[in-house]
């Protein structure tokens, strides 16, 4: 009786194991559930049963190729592929990185569906850009931060090289007193301001500061903060390589 719950067990082992091992999943709950109530059957049926001519160890190979049929599992295992690592489908240096992540459009039926709702694929294809991207305008929305304006874009100013510092824009949401003449030496730090004349709130003062920059690179920052010495470095790298 108990070989007739084999593959219920077998199915659930081989699930375990895969599933430790990050492949694919060879048995739903619902497969195991299946297979388990064919034993629970075959088991009762033996028991209780009339005797049967053919040998014992015949039905039971018929049996567990039945419960192999019902869960698919065969088919299952021979119809997976093993699964892409991180750095095999990231790789920076991968020649064939572009090709992996838009291989999918490249099959003709699936370029020709995404072409019948969105359009032609040469449409949406983003150009290169012309130069490296390396000028960073940050973009700081301020409103009623006085002193912790000052501190934080001093602290920009500080810790990101002339050469990739373009401009901080401070955007000043009404506050009141001005922000403006607390920096008299603004043009020495890189400093441009803009001003609502009300407090429009956090959106639409980095709208504002986004639509006035004019460096390669956006990088928007709280009103409040001291950036890392080369923090900008990791940002102008990864939109590099992207």
């Amino acid at each position: 009786v108990l070989a007739l719950f084999l593959v219920p067990v077998g199915l659930l082992l081989v699930q375990c194991s895969a599933g430790n091992e990050g492949g694919a999943l060879c048995a739903s709950k619902t497969t195991l559930q299946v297979s388990f109530g064919l034993s629970v059957i075959a088991s009762v049926c033996h028991l209780i049963g009339p005797k049967v001519a053919l040998p014992f160890v015949c039905r039971l190979v018929v049996f567990w190729c039945l419960q192999l049929y019902v869960s698919k599992v065969p088919v299952d295992l021979l119809m997976s592929e093993p699964p892409i690592s991180n750095d095999e489908f990231l790789a920076p240096n991968d020649h064939d990185l572009e090709e992996k992540r838009v291989g999918w459009d490249s099959r003709p039926h699936r370029r020709a569906e995404f072409e019948s709702h969105f359009g032609s694929l040469a449409e949406w294809e983003v150009a290169a850009p012309a130069k490296r991207l390396s000028s960073f305008s940050v973009v700081l929305p301020c409103a009623q931060e006085g002193e912790l304006m000052v501190n934080t874009a001093r602290s920009v100013f500080e810790f990101t090289p002339a050469s990739v510092l373009h401009e901080i824009v401070i955007v000043d949401d009404g506050s009141n007193p001005p922000l403006e003449p607390m920096l008299p030496d603004k043009d020495r730090l890189k400093v441009k301001f803009v001003r609502h004349d009300n407090t429009e709130g956090l959106i639409r003062a980095k709208k504002s500061g986004g639509d006035f920059a004019t460096g390669d690179i956006v990088v928007f920052l709280d009103c409040h903060v001291k950036p890392d010495p080369n923090w900008w470095r990791t940002i102008q790298a990864e939109i590099a390589d992207n």
